[in-house]
């Protein structure tokens, strides 16, 4: 988490180290990262890029701050999701899949730990390092 200094919004700050991106694999996912989010734009059920950015050792992304954790997280930590829930938070990312699919962008990564709640329980889907035109 990282705070804009002139108007205090926060934001998430993805770091990747260059060593990491060094691996042919890597430096395909980060690149795909990086475009495919500026590619499809702003969505409500899609984290938000703001820009990226590198120095010598790291690249950096800097996204959208989603303040409720991850799907996984909730999961783990309630008995059970009632069906309601269930049927709201499927039905968003839905949603947020479909206009992938608009821009012929599969995920490929669609997991708990990927699907982040806002402060309101509303789903942001994250980290397309994975996806493909």
């Amino acid at each position: 988490m990282v705070r804009r200094k002139h108007d205090k919004r926060l934001y998430a700050m993805k770091v990747i180290p260059k060593k990491l991106v060094a691996q042919e694999a890597m430096l395909l996912h980060t690149q795909a990262e990086r475009l495919l989010q500026a590619r499809v734009g702003s969505h409500p059920f899609l984290a938000t890029l703001f820009g990226s950015f590198q120095d010598a050792s790291s690249l950096y992304l800097i996204l959208e701050y989603v303040p409720g954790g991850d799907l996984a997280f909730h999961l783990n930590s309630r008995v059970k999701l009632s069906e309601e829930v269930t049927r709201f938070i499927a039905a968003e990312l839905c949603l947020g899949l479909a206009h992938l699919h608009r821009h012929s962008i599969v995920h490929r990564d669609v997991k708990a730990a990927n699907v982040l709640l806002d402060k309101e329980g509303h789903v942001r889907l994250t980290d397309f390092g994975m996806s493909k035109v």
